[in-house]
């Protein structure tokens, strides 16, 4: 139920074929990827953020974080990814211009 679910609401999507999450690496360093979440109705069409975390502990150990660049917030506390949480609100669906984003991250 929740894959069809999925598929109505964020369409087709080309999944990392190794996890079958929806992200994406941009380079060795830096991923690309949906918000995840851990409650539903969010839950059935997001990447669950408990493999999101055993992931990226598994591939990168200690050496991750994230950047969160939605105006919303998470939905989940900072303490589900061990407070390796940078928030820069911007708008939904209106990413800041990429300029920025060395800068930030940097």
């Amino acid at each position: 139920m929740a894959s069809i679910l999925r598929h109505i609401v964020a369409g087709p999507r080309a999944k990392h074929e190794e996890t079958g999450l929806d992200l994406c690496y941009v380079t060795s360093k830096i991923i690309a990827t949906s918000g995840p979440s851990q409650t539903y109705p969010q839950l059935a069409y997001r990447n669950p953020l408990d493999r999101l975390v055993r992931f990226l502990d598994a591939k990168h150990g200690d050496g991750w974080a994230i950047w969160e660049f939605r105006a919303e917030g998470t939905g989940y506390p900072d303490e589900a990814v061990y407070g390796r949480i940078r928030h820069y609100p911007w708008p939904d669906h209106h990413p800041p211009p990429f300029g920025l984003v060395p800068g930030i991250v940097g």
